[in-house]
């Protein structure tokens, strides 16, 4: 994938995606001939899911993976079904929907990094400096890998072996990982690149979100918290790619 069709792919997907906080007595699994099991949320709708929340939807049941797949693949829709019902019960949930699927069912407490968001952060700081490019960018139903480079971050270990400093991202907004930014160096002479030590790490997991909490949380507190962030992020990307910082991470 190349980044015009990553920005296209991240904005056609914000516009066909939505978010639902659900308690479980609210959530319920229906048999469908057509997809096996779609899972409704009362006053909201119903949708199949993905093969991912398929596995998150068995996880937070409780229900073995490898009974749940049984089921699906015996058709025993209705047992399936019966089974979900059975066992989600008692909390809350985060579902996440996206071209009519749901994508990823999660706790209440879980924080959105959307890769929308993320993404155009990133390229805001690369077009700060003509000299980042893009060298490999990879989207899937669960993960963004985005691994960039500085060609001017560059050393030479010796004759044809050079290095080039980088920054890779990584994020998921279903659950799968939490976002990681991670500088490396990438040798000309090894594809892979060597990940250096300095990581922003940030699982995602928060506060709770209810509607009736000890705090009722200000629009203008949870907007500070964002930008306190989204700011640690822009400070690891400026930081990755400074060189005077960057070359001794070079050289050493």
């Amino acid at each position: 994938m190349d980044l015009v069709s990553l920005v296209e792919e991240l904005k056609r997907q914000k516009l066909n995606s939505f978010d639902i906080i659900a308690e479980d007595e609210h959530i319920y699994a229906i048999p469908d001939e057509n997809y096996g099991l779609v899972l409704g949320v009362y006053n909201a709708g119903k949708w199949p899911l993905t093969e991912w929340a398929h596995l998150q939807l068995a996880e937070k049941t409780g229900i073995p993976k490898r009974y749940y797949d049984k089921m699906r693949e015996a058709r025993k829709f209705e047992l399936l079904a019966d089974n979900v019902n059975a066992w989600l019960q008692g909390e809350r949930r985060l579902i996440r929907i996206l071209d009519g699927k749901v994508r990823a069912i999660l706790s209440d407490r879980y924080r959105i990094i959307d890769n929308y968001d993320l993404v155009f952060l990133a390229l805001d700081e690369f077009q700060k400096k003509e000299t980042i490019g893009i060298y490999r960018i990879d989207l899937t139903e669960t993960m963004l890998y985005i691994k960039a480079i500085d060609r001017t971050l560059t050393d030479i270990i010796k004759e044809q072996d050079i290095v080039y400093g980088g920054l890779v991202i990584r994020n998921s907004e279903v659950g799968a990982s939490a976002l990681r930014i991670e500088p490396f160096i990438f040798r000309r002479v090894c594809s892979n690149g060597l990940i250096l030590p300095k990581i922003l790490k940030k699982i995602h997991l928060e506060r709770q979100i209810t509607e009736i909490d000890d705090i009722n949380w200000s629009d203008e507190t949870k907007e500070l918290e964002d930008k306190a962030f989204w700011s640690k992020v822009r400070d690891v990307i400026r930081a990755t790619f400074d060189r005077q910082r960057s070359s001794h991470g070079l050289k050493s």
